[in-house]
């Protein structure tokens, strides 16, 4: 009996950590085949490894890093954390007021696209050249906002002509992860998310909190990614006295017959915009992104102000710092399709078994459950009340002691992996931005093309199967962000 659990433990452990290890091919082999690009790729930063490229995206690349050891970064290349100079060429095609606007404001390609939508991750953009591309073993990504456009290198080319072309070409993944545009290029469905075919279990008579009579998470800390204060000395505003109801509400689906038809064929990737005061507004997301070379889910809130000038209605908005920020996490649903096999013997528990507690961020904790046998309906059914009530349950049917500070589960079925995250809350003073990442990991593939010639076609078979590869993806969650300048708030609600 132990070494059935100690089986299952290692396999809860595996799908745990499956989104920072699941690359189908080997990175030594990868490694073995570093390729020489022609001119057409020569402003593109390629990366030789998963781990390198996961940690330029976790730490930046400085010298002596596994990074900048296994990275090629041409001499010409331009990030999109550049600031755009007033010869690029990008301005050609825009107007003398536009170009004044960049150029005064010394914008970055990231402001000047306006691309925090489609890459939240600014150290994901940072790694993309100017037409959002990043080349991994001997393939090329191409971020557009209709997915992510891939190919072999030595398609660069068709790849490119296909992006200036893509807003004409019927996209409909129904489903499917990957769309052949044509022979040698193909699109990834970045940024859908069923909204229709699962039950929101979190009904507004349960409502779900923390029972515990503290609820102003001072001392928590986010994944901010700049926020580098010390949240001991900073006196932060309790976000239950904040009052939401003052603020929109949004949902991450569109409720109109034609909005519903593109999030289908588009995904919901909206970011959200509430503004407060004369010139000021909070933005916030709630967003699950998969690039095919890698994947994130998280939410984020920042400040902005508006720029002046006497194009003001025209000139955009620029970062603000905030006097503070949160963000606060009623709910979120995770998802991992992962089917286990069935065991050889028949002493698995037919109910549920706590398998392990783990800390989730900085004062709470995790419970790690096995379901094995549970159905998607009794998962939900259980993890649809309030924490409190969900806590006195689990202990009940297994026996076990749980954290009062367990403020996540994470349930693992034949069939799949969830992952429920209750009443966190995140906070940042002094900065512009505040983002918090649930699940994130690397893909790193090398192109069936190159198979096809070297292996055989299984294994072509089984890399394009790849893109199925079990990953955390968010199904359903409610988040509610804000940020205050002096004593005015601005924020929303997010109801995915």
């Amino acid at each position: 009996m132990k070494k059935i659990f100690g089986l299952l433990s290692f396999l809860l452990f595996i799908a745990c950590i499956t989104s920072c290890s699941h690359d189908v091919d080997s990175d030594d082999f990868a490694e073995k085949h570093i390729f020489e690009h022609d001119k057409t790729t020569a402003n593109i930063m390629a990366f030789h490894s998963k781990a390198a490229l996961e940690d330029a995206i976790k730490n930046g690349i400085f010298p002596n890093t596994r990074a900048s050891g296994e990275v090629t970064i041409p001499d010409d290349f331009v990030s999109l954390m550049n600031e755009v100079p007033a010869d690029a060429a990008i301005l050609d095609s825009l107007t003398e007021e536009e170009k004044d606007t960049i150029l005064q404001n010394h914008l970055t390609y990231y402001e000047a696209f306006d691309l925090e939508d489609l890459i939240p991750n600014e150290n994901l953009a940072a790694l993309l050249n100017t037409d959002c591309e990043i080349i991994l073993g001997d393939s090329v990504f191409r971020i557009t906002e209709y997915g992510t456009l891939c190919a072999n290198v030595d398609k660069l080319n068709q790849l490119r002509d296909i992006a200036v072309n893509i807003h004409n070409i019927n996209i409909n993944f129904n489903g499917i992860d990957r769309q052949n545009l044509s022979n040698n290029v193909s699109i990834i469905d970045t940024y859908h998310v069923d909204t229709t075919t699962y039950i929101n279990p979190f009904k507004p008579d349960q409502p779900v909190g923390n029972d515990d009579g503290d609820d102003t998470g001072n001392g928590q800390g986010g994944d901010s990614g700049n926020d580098s204060n010390n949240p001991s000395t900073f006196i932060y505003t309790p976000w239950t006295s904040i009052n939401f109801n003052l603020f929109p509400t949004f949902y991450a689906y569109s409720h109109t017959f034609i909005g519903h038809i593109f999030d289908n064929l588009f995904g919901e990737r909206h970011t959200r915009h509430h503004k407060f005061l004369n010139n000021y507004r909070v933005n916030g997301s709630l967003y699950s992104y998969n690039y095919g070379f890698y994947h994130e889910t998280g939410t984020y809130v920042s400040m902005q102000k508006k720029r002046g000038g006497l194009l003001r209605p025209f000139n955009g908005w620029k970062s603000q710092n905030a006097d503070e920020m949160f963000i606060h996490v009623d709910s979120i649903i995770m998802e991992m399709n992962i089917n286990f096999p069935m065991p050889m013997i028949n002493d698995i528990p037919t109910n549920m078994k706590v398998v392990g507690t783990n800390d989730f961020g900085l004062a709470d904790k995790q419970v790690s459950i096995l379901g094995y046998y549970m159905s998607e309906q009794d998962v939900y059914n259980l993890m649809g009340k309030s924490l409190k009530e969900i806590l006195k349950q689990i202990k009940t049917a297994t026996s076990t002691s749980l954290p009062s500070n367990t403020k996540s589960f994470l349930i693992v079925t034949q069939q799949k992996v969830y992952r429920f995250i209750y009443d966190e809350t995140y906070y940042t003073h002094d900065s512009n931005k505040l983002r918090k990442v649930y699940d994130s990991g690397v893909f790193f593939f090398i192109s069936s093309e190159f198979v096809n010639s070297f292996w055989g076609k299984s294994l072509s078979t089984y890399l394009k199967e790849a893109f199925k590869n079990p990953h955390f993806s968010l199904k359903r969650g409610q988040v509610k962000v804000a940020g205050r300048l002096n004593n005015d708030w601005g924020g929303m609600t997010i109801i995915k």
